[in-house]
């Protein structure tokens, strides 16, 4: 049996835990967006986990603070009414918040984006299912 390539084990990784994300922010079938409010039936297409630092290659992309449910208006359309978004971290985190976020998808190596290895991903899969 072939093992997954990075890429497959990526779209994984990324399907439990933004599955884990919008199940954590929801009760009783729905939650509401952490940027506007809009209550949202999970699971549903409206339903989306959304970043506040976006991005696949940046080492906030599984980070639990940096990714909240959110409405598909505001995460889509709205590409993720980060103002917004900002306020709500502070109130939901605390003052250190936005800069905790950035600190910790610093690159080693500037402009050297995140290469997630195969381990990394397996045990994303392996904690979020």
């Amino acid at each position: 049996m072939k093992s997954k390539s990075t890429t497959q084990l990526l779209k994984d990784a990324w399907k439990v835990f933004s599955t884990w994300i919008r199940n954590r922010d929801s009760l009783n079938g729905g939650g509401n967006c952490i940027t506007c409010g809009t209550w949202v039936r999970v699971p549903s297409l409206q339903a989306h986990a959304g970043h506040f630092i976006h991005g696949k290659y940046k080492t906030t992309y599984f980070l639990e603070k940096n990714v909240h449910l959110q409405c598909r208006s505001c995460n889509y359309f709205k590409d993720g009414a980060r103002d917004v978004y900002a306020l709500k971290l502070i109130e939901k985190y605390g003052d250190g918040i936005i800069q905790e976020l950035h600190a910790v998808n610093k690159p080693k190596k500037v402009n050297k984006p995140k290469k997630w290895t195969r381990q990394e991903l397996k045990e994303i899969i392996g904690k979020y299912k």
